[in-house]
């Protein structure tokens, strides 16, 4: 419900309220049907929530930047990732990437988050990290995407708005 109202409110895709319709992809993750190409992705953590929308798949994910212990280090993170996970900071823009990576297919946790790669050179799709505050946020997007043009919308909601380096713009309008 949490990521159909968001859809509802901040994708423009010309439906009229109420009339949307969800449908759900091969691994459950929910899509806004009638919206054309425009594919979203929420996370929410404390009092932050972020919203991705692109013309293709899309996964973001923001935490709290927190200590990570070392057994969960070990159980989720490769020896490369691990050595880079030096600082609360570094470790958990590491989560969050692979947070990102997992929902822009719709795998989610299950996809078991040591295999899943996102250093540089590593990963076979983009991945944007950024700091807000104490909050670290990561959006996964294909090859093809634009770097994402964040944006803060009325009530403090991010957003991160992707589209292919040949797409026409579109943006994102807030139901008032």
């Amino acid at each position: 419900a949490y990521a159909r109202e968001g859809a509802a409110a901040f994708l423009a895709v010309g439906l009229p309220p109420g009339k949307q319709c969800y449908g759900t992809g091969e691994h459950g993750k929910p899509f806004l049907q009638g919206g054309g190409a425009y594919r979203y992705n929420l996370s929410h953590a404390g009092n932050r929530v972020l919203l991705g929308s692109a013309d293709e798949e899309i996964g973001v994910d923001i935490e709290r930047i927190r200590p990570f212990s070392s057994r969960l280090l070990e159980r989720c993170f490769s020896p490369r990732e691990r050595a880079r996970a030096g600082t609360d900071e570094a470790a958990t823009a590491l989560w969050t990437r692979k947070e990102a990576a997992c929902k822009r297919d719709g795998r989610g946790l299950a996809a078991g988050l040591r295999t899943v790669p996102v250093l540089e050179g590593e990963a076979d799709v983009r991945l944007f990290t950024a700091r807000d505050e104490e909050y670290m946020l990561s959006v996964c997007c294909g090859e093809t995407q634009q770097d994402p043009d964040w944006r803060r919308l009325d009530g403090g909601a991010l957003c991160a708005m992707l589209q292919k380096l040949d797409a026409e713009p579109f943006e994102i309008r807030q139901k008032r």
